[in-house]
């Protein structure tokens, strides 16, 4: 697989882990790229179905961004999603976040229910709403 590159310029992108999964990040604008089978892995820690994801994608009111596809399949799409304005890819279903859009959007989903560690540990979901407040706060990606 060739080189993903930025959208938004001549970057490359790094692989990197983006709110707890990974994606391919651009170290230059904070931006990330989510290949759409990599958006399924969220699937697996929150209440997010990747499928009903792109079938909104799809049905929403969408405008041509002039952005090119990392992975060189023609323009993104901008479409709003739960108050975030995404760029995705009608062709391979990937979808570019910009810096701190990740955390806007996984903070729409709720976590799944985790058991607690041990009987008396804390309750992992509790630990992992607070590092997503922190990487809110600190609008990391």
């Amino acid at each position: 697989m060739a080189a993903l590159t930025c959208p938004l310029g001549p970057h490359v992108l790094g692989v990197r882990d983006v709110e707890g999964h990974v994606g391919h990040c651009c170290s230059a604008c904070g931006g990330a790229w989510l290949p759409g089978s990599f958006l399924a892995t969220i699937g697996q820690s929150r209440n997010f179905s990747a499928q009903r994801f792109a079938e909104m994608l799809r049905t929403l009111p969408a405008r041509h961004t002039q952005l090119p596809c990392p992975q060189g399949c023609g323009e993104l799409f901008c479409s709003e999603v739960k108050g975030v304005a995404l760029d995705w890819c009608p062709a391979c279903g990937g979808v570019w976040f910009d810096r701190g859009e990740v955390a806007r959007l996984l903070a729409q989903y709720p976590r799944l229910a985790q058991a607690k560690k041990g009987g008396d540990g804390p309750d992992l979901s509790d630990v992992a709403d607070i590092a997503d407040a922190l990487f809110s706060l600190l609008d990391i990606f």
